[in-house]
């Protein structure tokens, strides 16, 4: 990730948006916050907006479990036997340099406490504000002393989306194409997403993409039409699907929303 990079250039590339993975880079020298010599967690790198499972900082549409809308981070796991588990920092401040500054602690995870406790999601987020967020690892045993922090990843959350049809729970018949329909709180309409995977049926665990499609949608009422480029899966009878789509602006660095899945089978 180009650590060796001089804080001159650092600061260059803040101030023309550069790093469009989510990633910034840090200063150079030792992070005045530690007190261990625990490494620095590796933040997973946000993937292409179009990849089939998307990975990194992104949005989060909510869930059963995590019911509100917020940012999704996610780290790469480190040696469990000195790590008693992590601390999650955050700020939507920045210098005049647009670098960020000011970071509070946003949340604390106890290693082993959840099935994934190397993701953290910030509900406590404003839509089309920039957050910024660190991560750093703490001693198990002891003091519990802090390592050294991440290099910093940063996301915008767009406008809730709505997912309309296919209906969550729906039947839909093997002789018609399913229409996938939605809308945003705030009624835009941009380059959107849709994924569709096969899911399983008992515990909704994604199993393989089925189409994976990208374009802009009709303005008023945004809608695809399933397999209209030719290249998605056949939906096959007796089968469980999962769908969502992701908005993004084109060319603006780590922003967009996304809706809940939603599940449907075929008969």
């Amino acid at each position: 990730m180009g650590k060796l990079l001089d804080k001159i250039f650092f600061k260059s590339a803040i101030s023309i948006g550069l790093l469009w993975s989510g990633i910034w880079l840090p200063g150079c020298g030792e992070d005045p916050s530690a007190t261990s010599n625990l490494n620095a967690p590796q933040l997973v790198i946000r993937n292409n907006d179009t990849a089939a499972f998307e990975k990194g900082i992104g949005s989060w549409p909510g869930s059963s479990d995590v019911p509100k809308r917020g940012i999704r981070l996610e780290w790469h796991n480190m040696d469990a036997d000195p790590i008693g588990g992590y601390i999650i920092y955050r700020t939507s401040t920045t210098n005049s340099n647009s670098g960020p500054i000011d970071f509070l602690k946003a949340g604390v995870i106890d290693l082993g406490q959840s099935e994934e406790d190397t993701v953290f999601i910030d509900e406590d987020v404003t839509e089309k504000v920039r957050y910024y967020y660190q991560v750093s690892a703490f001693e198990r045993s002891g003091n519990k002393a802090e390592g050294k922090r991440s290099e910093t990843a940063d996301y915008m959350l767009g406008s809730a989306i709505e997912g309309i049809t296919p209906a969550n729970g729906a039947k839909l018949r093997t002789d018609s194409l399913p229409v996938f329909r939605w809308k945003t709180e705030d009624g835009s309409t941009g380059y959107t997403v849709l994924r569709v995977y096969e899911a399983n049926p008992v515990n909704n665990e994604l199993r393989s993409p089925v189409w994976i499609y990208a374009g802009y949608p009709p303005f008023t009422d945004p809608f695809f039409l399933y397999n209209k480029d030719g290249k998605a899966g056949v939906l096959e009878k007796g089968k469980t699907y999962r769908w969502y789509v992701s908005q993004i602006v084109p060319g603006q660095r780590n922003y967009g929303s996304s809706s809940k899945m939603q599940n449907f089978t075929i008969e």
